[in-house]
């Protein structure tokens, strides 16, 4: 109170000198600090210093009001079309979450960037037009005249070139009820092209995360001696363990590549080629939900132990043999430098990122069939070529419920990629599902009442009909 001479004003007073002096001058000051201290530990050890303004009993009550204020604000925006959903939790203070943007319009969820689609809609344009027929002539400047033998001259050569084949039109890529090999073919490409694209990204991610990695090792090792190297390492795991970093890795994969791979499934088993109108209330698959995120949470710390495991054996085994060739601690250090630079870096990112890109797909494809709300099944797709496993190529086309485990080489595994399954059974394996749809006893009923209904005569009752019928009845 005496920094803002305010010390002998009345209790209301006192109350706007408190609330000021914290929000004016100790929380900047504040902020600064937690600034400073993140730009130097969180680089090198990951997480993110913070503190809550409204630990501060002080000033707690008027900060409480300001919040609720501005949520009510930013609710009330929201419900009246004039924020977006991303901005209404800004204006609340709430993290960002990754999801899509979207507006409410006459209670009807519709993405930002499909705001220009749905205003066109509700004007009567056609979003959909139906697709050109295939062209039968060759395209303009490629006209090809054909010159008519004379029949006086039989002689004559024709050398005009035969007519263009015309191409097949082209399969429809979809996951419900592929009927022949092409279309499974065809959707076995597509999944394999998409994850081909997801696994440069998630292998630079990897990339970067072992290059820390490699940093946090070497200052193990530089701390020690020989004799301890072993050991050294074995904490530095246990260290990088408790802080998380490859663990939120995981789940950030996860959530980003099975959101991806799981709206596309999404949106085929819900809706097909329905036009743009009937897509509006779209489901969109959310894998950032608390539930979902303690059971990612749960996975990721498996594979981590299993990731960690194995580079701390493979790094032991060589330490081991420095030691026991009576290398110096520098020789020692520039086995594990080679091993990262030459091994872990390079080809541990590559069979990481495809194992955890395969199991991220096939898990939002799950999540997906159970949002879609249909009655399904789903089949095991494999890869037939000389690489894949012979309990995999067995697999192919066995047929279970979406919530029962297909039998993989005497293993329950829900898809292929579950983290359930053992490491040699997942590990590189380039197997998808595709759903078909069941049909139940109360549709069958219903279709063969239908049929049965259609050979009844039809009965039209006129105006004259009506009119005779009201005479009788009177």
């Amino acid at each position: 109170m005496f920094l803002l001479g305010l010390a002998d004003s009345t209790y209301t007073n006192q109350e706007e000198a408190r609330y000021a002096l914290y929000t004016e001058i100790d929380f900047p000051i504040l902020d600064t600090f937690q600034d400073s201290l993140n730009m130097w530990l969180t680089p090198r050890y990951g997480g993110y210093l913070g503190y809550d303004q409204e630990d501060v009993e002080a000033i707690q009550k008027r900060l409480q009001e300001a919040k609720g204020q501005a949520s009510d604000r930013a609710t009330a925006e929201f419900a009246a079309s004039t924020a977006t959903f991303l901005e209404a939790r800004e204006i609340q203070g709430r993290p960002k979450l990754n999801v899509k943007d979207f507006v409410i319009i006459n209670q009807v969820p519709v993405h930002v960037e499909d705001l220009d689609d749905y205003i066109a809609a509700m004007s009567g344009k056609t979003i959909n037009p139906p697709p050109p027929p295939p062209q039968l002539l060759p395209a303009p400047g490629n006209t090809t005249v054909t010159e008519v033998p004379n029949s006086d001259n039989q002689d004559n050569t024709d050398t005009t070139p035969p007519p263009q084949k015309l191409l097949p039109p082209m399969i429809q890529l979809k996951v419900l009820d592929l009927q022949t090999e092409a279309e499974k073919a065809a959707y076995l490409k597509t999944v394999e092209s998409r994850r081909t694209k997801w696994e440069k990204v998630i292998k630079g991610r990897l990339q970067d995360y072992f290059r820390d990695e490699h940093k946090t090792i070497a200052a193990a090792l530089s701390r020690g001696t020989t004799d301890s190297a072993p050991d050294n390492v074995a904490h530095a795991f246990t260290v990088l363990e408790q802080q998380g970093t490859l663990k939120s890795l995981i789940v950030g994969i996860y959530q980003d590549v099975g959101e991806d791979f799981g709206e596309s499934v999404l949106k085929d088993l819900k809706f097909g080629d329905t036009s743009y109108e009937q897509k509006l209330l779209n489901l969109h698959l959310n894998l950032h939900a608390p539930d979902v995120l303690v059971h990612l949470l749960q996975i990721a710390g498996e594979k981590v132990r299993q990731i960690y495991g194995t580079t701390l054996a493979f790094l032991q085994e060589h330490l081991t043999a420095g030691v026991q060739a009576g290398e110096t601690l520098d020789q020692v250090a520039q086995r594990v430098d080679d091993l990262y630079t030459e091994s872990i870096i390079p080809e541990r990112s590559q069979t990481i990122s495809a194992t955890e890109v395969h199991g991220a797909n096939e898990y939002g494809s799950s999540q997906a069939a159970q949002l879609s709300g249909l009655t399904l099944k789903k089949v095991w797709l494999s890869t037939f070529d000389s690489k894949v496993r012979a309990d995999h190529a067995d697999a192919h086309g066995q047929e279970v419920g979406t919530d029962e485990p297909f039998i993989v080489g005497g293993e329950p595994l829900m898809y292929p990629g579950d983290p359930a399954g053992s490491p040699g059974n997942i590990i590189n394996c380039r197997c998808t599902v595709y759903y078909i749809s069941v049909q139940s006893q109360d549709d069958e009923i219903g279709k063969a009442l239908t049929k049965y209904a259609r050979t009844f005569p039809q009965l039209i009752i006129t105006r004259e009909h009506y009119r005779e019928l009201l005479r009788i009845k009177r």
